[in-house]
């Protein structure tokens, strides 16, 4: 209710006029960055659904505080950094979050000590904050203005797809692997978004690439 009262006043965005894209022909133009999205949640729902559990089994205390230094970093990155995705070039701004993802996850994994562990998770909150807002920018790029909100929603899709997807899949790794497995994956899934929006960043720029865009929209 707090939030319709901040909502209300807000001025209403002007509807564009023009030819809309069928769902399928959105989905295919965003899906790649979509894609690019859901493998850099992979991270953040593991931290979200597990820390508790993985603090738990290496009998360390406070796991609240892990999660209170990935939430401060994560706003704090989104705050100082707001500008960077229309400065930077979104992609450039994606590959390095994921990079910084993938190492906190990572630190995360192989941590042996709780101070470790929230350096881990820190890095992890300042890798994840821009992820969503650098491949989104770019997402919007590939459809018409007047296409924009149904993009926008499909490429939100993926975020909620990653969340559903990742706690089944991650129990079943920790059943196997232990907690720590599910941090050492989400590392390695933030990594291959950096692979994949390193294609895109040299398919955007590269006019005569043998791989086109509109042969990824296909697949």
């Amino acid at each position: 209710m707090l939030n319709l009262a901040f909502a209300l006043p807000v001025a209403g965005v002007p509807i564009l006029r023009g030819a809309h894209l069928a769902f399928s022909r959105v989905l295919g133009k965003v899906s790649l960055h979509g894609l690019g999205l859901t493998l850099g949640t992979v991270g953040f729902a593991a931290i979200a659904t597990f820390t508790g559990l993985y603090y738990a089994s290496r009998h360390w205390t406070d796991p609240a505080l892990a999660l209170i230094l990935f939430g401060t970093c994560f706003i704090v990155t989104r705050l100082l950094f707001a500008g960077a995705v229309n400065r930077w070039d979104g992609l450039r701004v994606a590959m390095v979050s994921f990079i910084l993802e993938s190492a906190g996850l990572f630190v995360l994994w192989s941590a042996t000590t709780h101070d470790a562990a929230l350096a881990g998770a820190a890095l992890s909150g300042c890798g994840f904050a821009l992820v969503f807002p650098a491949l989104g920018v770019e997402a919007l790029k590939v459809v018409a203005d007047q296409n924009h909100g149904a993009a926008l929603g499909v490429y939100t899709a993926f975020l909620d797809l990653a969340m559903g997807l990742t706690g089944p899949i991650a129990g079943a790794i920790v059943g196997k692997f232990g907690y720590s497995a599910i941090f050492l994956c989400g590392s390695g899934a933030a990594g291959c978004g950096f692979v994949l929006t390193l294609l895109l960043y040299r398919l955007g720029r590269a006019p005569h690439a043998r791989l086109s865009l509109t042969t990824l929209e296909r697949v």
